[in-house]
């Protein structure tokens, strides 16, 4: 009887690690990482549920640690077959390909017992245990295909799959991938698992789906699909050169440093942010303000009304003149009075030790809309809100929440924001919120910041805050037509 392929490798090949390597999965893993993990890259290797998204900041060890994560169930489950993807097919085999080759050689030569490179690349390895049922070495399938072509794959189903630099996919790529999860082992009746899908890339901006679909954030799925591992820039910096970020920051713009270096998702605008000379991410971002904000002082929220985004800042106002940011949202597609509701009961929950509120809005608010005769100002007042509002000019406004970042109470500037309850109004703040480009034919640059549907609106509700407290107004003449770099008095830039 002529014997197939996977036949052949399971009469020859043997398992590649003793029952003495395998008493320590974590000395494994290490040993394909080259020296010790560190705490997010451990986490992430031996997390037990199905779905998760490992990112993080350039230079934390991410595709390595994908591989491991990968690779060590492989080896436990004899017979498995595990897809590894990129979006397209030369950058799956000049980088993803050579990192998988180059962590596998860590495991010695005996790992891979046969590989195909045509027309699908496939590599089998030896497992680390014999198959259950009869005690040999059934082989474990490695597939590398690019996900723009997966027609070409059939109906193949997998055990695991990762994704290298998944904010290259679609959503619905990554919905097609999870579906092949339902590979039966030889062993099993049905397909029961354990089967894995892993996500791995930089940071996104906060509209793509990878931001929707694992942050748990205000503008988020309420669930998340999965679990995201966030890396630390600081867990792996023992293994890169000395002022590797430093180097890597020079020529980068404020939100690139906020996705590449800081490891946050953020945004990617297409002209100059605002405030990129006068904002800091490590001077103006603290955590905790939400949780420790003061009980017995009143409170202060901006409201913008975006026809379709309306968004309010809740804010306090601290002893010493600090204006604490506690939270920024907005709302999606819905009307003022269900948006305004959704905010007072978030005061009323987050917020129930705040005795009063201050409100300041559009001074606009009270302009009739088509579809009817109630104004933004009768929508919130008819919840019991009733906002104050200063007509300004925007270099008015612009100005003084610039005045905000840059004046400094207790040696720390006097607009502070909470780290995880105001992610819009940092991203704003870091360069979502920007000029238009200049117009390529004229070169003409224009005065108002890019009007995008997004961050303008928690920015501007950001900004009534600023010209409510600031009091009675001073001539706006005297403020320039459009706001460009102001020193930074706190940190010389």
């Amino acid at each position: 009887m002529r014997l197939s392929r996977i036949e052949k490798m399971r009469l020859e090949s043997q398992p590649v690690l003793t029952a003495q390597q395998l008493s320590s999965l974590e000395e494994l893993a290490a040993q394909m990482m080259g020296g010790p993990l560190h705490k997010t890259q451990s986490e992430y290797i031996f997390y037990d549920d199905k779905v998760s998204w490992l990112t993080g900041p350039i230079g934390t060890g991410k595709t390595a640690a994908a591989v491991a994560r990968m690779t060590i169930p492989a080896l436990c489950l004899p017979g498995s077959s595990w897809f590894v993807g990129r979006a397209v097919k030369w950058t799956l085999e000049e980088t993803t390909l050579k990192e998988y080759l180059s962590i596998w050689s860590r495991l010695g030569p005996g790992l891979i017992v046969d590989k195909q490179e045509s027309p699908i690349i496939k590599y089998w390895l030896a497992p680390a245990v014999p198959s259950p049922d009869d005690g040999k070495a059934e082989p474990v399938e490695f597939i590398f295909h690019s996900i723009d072509d997966l027609e070409k794959l059939g109906g193949t189903a997998f055990t695991g799959v990762e994704v290298d630099e998944a904010n290259e996919i679609t959503q619905q790529q990554a919905a097609t991938l999870d579906a092949r999860l339902r590979k039966r082992l030889r062993w099993q009746k049905q397909p029961v698992g354990p089967f894995y899908l892993n996500f791995v890339s930089n940071p996104v901006r906060r509209s793509h789906w990878l931001h929707k679909m694992f942050c748990g954030e205000e503008d988020c799925d309420p669930v998340p699909w999965g679990r995201k591992f966030l890396a630390d820039k600081k867990e792996n910096e023992a293994n890169l050169p000395p002022g590797y970020y430093e180097d890597r920051a020079k020529g980068m713009t404020p939100e690139m440093k906020l996705r590449f270096i800081e490891g946050q998702c953020g945004p990617d605008p297409a002209g100059e942010g605002v405030f990129v000379q006068e904002w800091d991410n490590n001077l103006h971002v603290r955590d905790g303000l939400a949780k420790n904000y003061t009980r017995g002082l009143g409170g202060i929220r901006g409201w913008d009304f975006g026809r379709r985004r309306p968004a309010c800042v809740i804010a306090q106002k601290q002893r010493n003149g600090q204006v604490w940011r506690l939270a920024a949202q907005m709302g999606n597609n819905e009307s003022l009075e269900n948006f305004g509701r959704k905010i007072l009961a978030r005061c009323g929950e987050q917020f129930p030790g705040i005795t009063s509120w201050t409100d300041f809005c559009d001074p606009h608010g009270d302009a009739k809309r088509d579809v009817s005769e109630q104004t933004s100002l009768d929508v919130l007042r008819s919840l019991g809100v009733n906002p104050r509002s200063r007509h300004h000019s925007i270099a008015t406004r612009l100005e003084l929440m610039s005045k905000g970042l840059t004046t400094l109470v207790d040696k720390k500037p006097r607009s502070l924001y909470d780290r995880t309850n105001c992610g819009l109004l940092i991203e704003g703040y870091g360069g979502g919120y920007c000029w238009p480009p200049a117009s390529p034919t004229t070169g003409a640059i224009k005065d108002k910041p890019l009007a995008d549907g997004w961050y303008e609106h928690p920015m501007d509700a950001d900004g009534y805050i600023e010209v409510g407290l600031a009091g009675p107004l001073v001539d706006t003449s005297k403020f320039p037509t459009k706001l460009h770099k102001v020193r930074n008095p706190y940190t010389g830039r």
